[in-house]
């Protein structure tokens, strides 16, 4: 899949893009009317660097405006989402929707996996966190030094 620049998976029973991340040449991902349940699992597709074209229209998580803007945000090299390009003023609406608050999601983006439990040392300095929420199923077993200076902090969930 390495060479492969545009992928039509329209009308299956995908519920995972596990395979799909190795495809690095990828440009237009189609999967509309497929069995995604959760928009977090297009969270598997931030390391396509060329990917600008994602139709996901008709899975079950499809449909409403803030998992829109939650792809936009998380995958920001998109030019077109499910049909309808993206907007400047969408993209601002998503940094203003989640580049304040520090959730699970983020947390991967930074380091790049789920699995917590080897973290030791996390700094999450001067990233204008407003908030910090939704941790309550992340393990960090041996965590040991946490680093949450020069944010905007008013409360910790």
């Amino acid at each position: 899949l390495e060479l492969l620049s545009q992928l039509s998976l329209c009308d299956n029973e995908l519920s995972s893009l596990t395979g799909i991340a190795s495809a690095s040449s990828l440009m237009e991902l189609y999967i509309s009317g497929n069995s995604i349940t959760d928009v977090r699992e297009l969270l598997i597709l931030r390391g396509l660097e060329r990917l600008t074209i994602l139709d996901a229209m008709e899975n079950p998580f499809s449909g409403c405006e803030e998992d829109r803007i939650y792809v936009i945000f998380h995958l920001p090299r998109l030019k077109v989402v499910s049909g309808r390009s993206v907007t400047e003023k969408e993209r601002e609406k998503a940094r203003e929707a989640f580049s304040i608050t520090l959730s699970s999601d983020r947390l991967i983006a930074k380091l790049g996996t789920r699995d917590f439990s080897t973290v030791t040392e996390l700094n999450l300095a001067s990233m204008k966190l407003q908030n910090v929420c939704g941790l309550e199923d992340v393990a960090f077993g041996n965590l040991r030094s946490l680093n949450l200076e020069n944010n905007q902090l008013a409360h910790v969930h």
